[in-house]
Formats: structure tokens, C-alpha cells, sequence
């Protein structure tokens, strides 16, 4: 690229087209997906799974049909205040933590997710933004398969959730894959798509 487009991306005055991050990021030996900054560079940062409640997250994913609680499942309110919680701390990097807990918490939301509606649409929406926050966990600890698990399943679950802002994070974070691969046309489609659903004039049950 010219060094007079360099200096127009640089100061904001035009948009970094897909084929200039993807030349950009050759230069530079890193991800596109690095520069979007939808991946981390870095593994050295990641910290250690032993020390994390990695194995009992990949026990709580695989019992999605035996989920074995002890005593009666947890309240959903109490269940969405936690997820709230644990979002807060996912931000601030306390990984470890979220892991073990997060484990918890989908057991108990199989068992509501099996119920009747409302509440088992309401634990649908619970168990969306917990099989999400379980992805981002699961990334950061380096765990590719995981995390790609747990996409999957917020992926195919927002759309039960009858909130079409789910639908619309879920599409975001399909998309990003499409960016880290370089399907830069994919990836927008899914959110020009999830963009119409929700200026269709649905009114979203969340506040995502």
C-alpha cells in the first residue's frame, strides 16, 4: 500500500479495508484476527490451566443431558446476578475464578433449561450468555477446542432464546471466526443479517 494510505488509516481519516489488515498483519507476522483484536498474540500471558477449573468446566459441557445437581437447582435470578457478576470479572482478568464457577453454574441450567416456559426460556437466555462467557474463558486459557464448543452452543441456542439481541452477540462472535480466517465477506453478512432482525422492530428481552 501507498505510504499515503498508511498515514490516512493511521490518523483515522479512512477505514482499514480487509485486504490492507490482512497485508498489514503479513508485515507484521500476526493474525488478522490480532489486529481486529478479536484474539490474543501473546501465549506467555495466558495463565496456567492446571491452576484453573478447566477439567470440571469440560465435565460440566459433556453432562448437558445428565447434569447431576446436588439439592434443588439454583433460582434463575440468583443464576442471572452471578452471570452479571462473572462477566465483571471476566473483564477485570480473573479467569480462574469464572472457570470453576461457571462450571456450577451450566448443571443447574440444564435442569431449568428442561422445564416448562417461562422459566425454561428464561434458563435458555441464562444458559446463551453462560455458554458464551465459558468461550471467552475458555479462549483465554488457550483451550481452542473448548471455547469452539462452547461457541457452537450459544450459536445454536440464541435463536430459542426469543431475544433477538442473543442472536445478534452470537452472530458477532460467529463473524469474528470468519475474520480470523480471512472470509472477510462471511463474516459481514452475518452481521448485516443479525443488524435486519433486530431493526425488524423486535423488541429485545435483554438488556445485552
Amino acid at each position: 500500500v501507498s505510504l499515503s494510505l498508511l498515514q490516512k488509516v493511521e490518523t483515522g481519516q479512512v477505514p482499514a479495508s480487509p485486504a490492507f489488515v490482512a497485508g498489514v498483519a503479513r508485515v507484521l507476522e500476526v493474525s488478522p484476527g490480532y489486529l481486529y483484536g478479536v484474539e490474543n498474540w501473546h501465549d506467555e500471558d495466558q495463565p496456567l490451566v492446571e491452576s484453573a477449573g478447566i477439567a470440571e468446566l469440560r465435565r460440566a459441557i459433556d453432562a448437558f443431558d445428565d447434569p447431576q445437581v446436588d439439592g434443588d437447582p439454583m433460582p434463575l435470578g440468583f443464576i442471572d446476578t452471578r452471570l452479571t457478576e462473572l462477566a465483571g470479572q471476566i473483564v477485570r482478568l480473573k479467569y480462574t475464578d469464572a472457570a470453576t464457577e461457571l462450571a456450577g453454574i451450566l448443571r443447574h441450567l440444564y435442569v431449568h433449561a428442561g422445564g416448562p416456559d417461562p422459566d425454561g426460556l428464561l434458563a435458555k437466555a441464562a444458559l446463551h450468555d453462560a455458554y458464551r462467557l465459558t468461550a471467552t474463558v475458555a479462549g483465554r486459557f488457550g483451550q481452542a477446542d473448548l471455547a469452539a464448543m462452547a461457541s457452537e452452543r450459544h450459536i445454536a441456542l440464541a435463536p430459542e432464546t426469543g431475544d433477538p439481541m442473543r442472536i445478534a452477540v452470537s452472530a458477532f462472535h460467529r463473524s469474528s471466526r470468519h475474520l480470523r480466517n480471512g472470509d472477510y465477506a462471511a463474516g459481514l453478512r452475518l452481521i448485516e443479517r443479525s443488524r435486519g432482525e433486530i431493526d425488524d422492530g423486535l423488541e429485545p428481552a435483554s438488556g445485552l
